[in-house]
């Protein structure tokens, strides 16, 4: 894996007074040879820590310390070493003391012990990268979104990320800079290598505009993730620009930067998490509709999803974004495509950063076709049950997902940014 500027500390706890001398040194070797197999920078305390005096001397060789990021792992087969015991003692300890770590108990020779651990740094990673991202919210919150109204305080106080407050204006005056030459390569993409177009040139010729508007805003403030409010101004065509921003925050997916529309912030907290996690390209859904007799849900959104999602641009439509149904807006591009088959995680951050939503489903091709972006998924759990949770418990509107299975990985970054888990799943 990756080290990411994770800087990894490791040493051994044991007691060569009490126990066999040649039987803690091989367990020790062992397992700073499994932990050295992630290939993240290592610096590890030379010897064994059992006495005040020995942790003393791990400290003063600047092991990082970070208690949050502790990872407690006992090993070895050996009756001699009361592994468990040893390892009970400190845990115990630990927990009264409100000391957060991770415990793995199994061997260094066991893949599945390794695989935890792996997993267990990639959270750490994922969750430094979110503390150290920083995001555009473009505009404040659409009209009658108040839902997802964003809370600054909220948001520094359990994630730590750098929110920039920037106005549309900016982006305009960024639009109105754009060079038309530099646009004409990706509108001739768009519009020989779409399936079909229900647009007009002039409504390609804007959003691309917008996309490189936007990337230009990226690029001078080195955003990690825009939160965008794109109606009614864009949507609905009050600046008269005949251009969304649905192609540009799906293009800004497809580069690495997350781009959630609706100035929704905590999703755009979400999506970066689900990114890091998973290392691939996550969705910002709409609740639609129930099918209780399949027991799935389908979800829409006006047509941003990143189109590495789609198989390929011959599966996706260019089309006016709709108003949630068949309906469509007169001006402006969306890319119209279903999401594919496929297993997939769903989570959603609050907005009040206390809590997050932790499901998994499979997705399936959807029976009922409306305009944009949609997806259908199926639960193995009653989703009836699930709708329950995400009405009683106060979650907003907007769900994201990813395809993979990553339900653990989000417990333990739950667990990192002390988020309440709301759990529907069957684990």
């Amino acid at each position: 894996m990756e080290s990411s500027g994770l800087l990894l500390g490791y040493c051994s706890l044991g007691n060569e007074k009490a126990f066999p001398e040649e039987i803690i040194n091989e367990v020790r070797i062992k397992t700073l040879s499994a932990v050295e197999s992630f290939n993240i920078p290592i610096i590890h305390f030379n010897g064994l820590i059992s006495t005040y005096k020995d942790a003393d001397k791990a400290g003063a060789s600047e092991l990082p310390w970070t208690v949050w990021e502790s990872i407690l792992w006992t090993s070895g087969k050996n009756v001699e070493l009361l592994p468990l015991t040893a390892l009970i003692e400190i845990t115990s300890s630990a927990s009264k003391l409100g000391i957060d770590f991770e415990c793995v108990i199994g061997n260094p020779e066991d893949q599945m012990v390794l695989k935890d651990i792996e997993r267990y740094l990639t959270v750490i990673q994922s969750v430094n990268y979110l503390k150290r991202a920083r995001i555009a919210l473009i505009g404040y919150c659409s009209p009658g979104m108040v839902d997802v109204t964003p809370d600054e305080i909220a948001m520094r106080r359990c994630i730590g990320a750098e929110l920039m407050h920037l106005d549309l204006s900016e982006l305009l005056t960024e639009f109105q800079r754009t060079d038309n030459t530099k646009t004409q390569k990706e509108f001739i993409f768009l519009k020989s290598a779409s399936a079909e177009s229900h647009v007009e040139d002039i409504d390609i010729e804007a959003s691309v505009k917008l996309h490189q508007a936007l990337k230009a805003i990226v690029n001078r403030y080195c955003l990690s993730a825009v939160a965008i409010r794109c109606w009614p101004e864009l949507k609905s065509n009050l600046l008269g620009l005949r251009g969304t921003p649905c192609y540009a925050l799906s293009e800004l997916s497809n580069e690495g930067i997350i781009g959630v529309c609706e100035a929704d912030l905590s999703s755009s907290i979400t999506m970066l998490l689900l990114s890091k996690i998973a290392k691939s390209v996550p969705v910002v859904l709409d609740f639609n509709t129930v099918d209780y007799a399949n027991n799935s849900l389908t979800f829409w959104h006006c047509g941003a999803h990143a189109t590495a999602l789609a198989g390929g641009m011959n599966n996706v439509s260019l089309r006016h974004p709709s108003e949630g149904g068949m309906k469509e807006v007169t001006s402006g591009m969306a890319l119209e495509f279903s999401l594919p088959s496929g297993k997939g995680t769903f989570a959603k951050i609050s907005r009040e950063y206390d809590k997050i939503l932790i499901t998994k489903a499979d997705f399936v091709t959807p029976k009922i076709k409306f305009r944009g972006g949609i997806a259908q998924a199926v639960w193995a759990k009653n989703v009836r049950d699930l709708l329950s949770l995400v009405v009683n418990r106060g979650f907003e509107h907007h769900i994201c997902a990813v395809y993979g299975v990553f339900d653990k990985e989000l417990k333990l970054a739950a667990k990192l940014l002390k988020l309440n888990v709301t759990d529907f799943t069957c684990d």
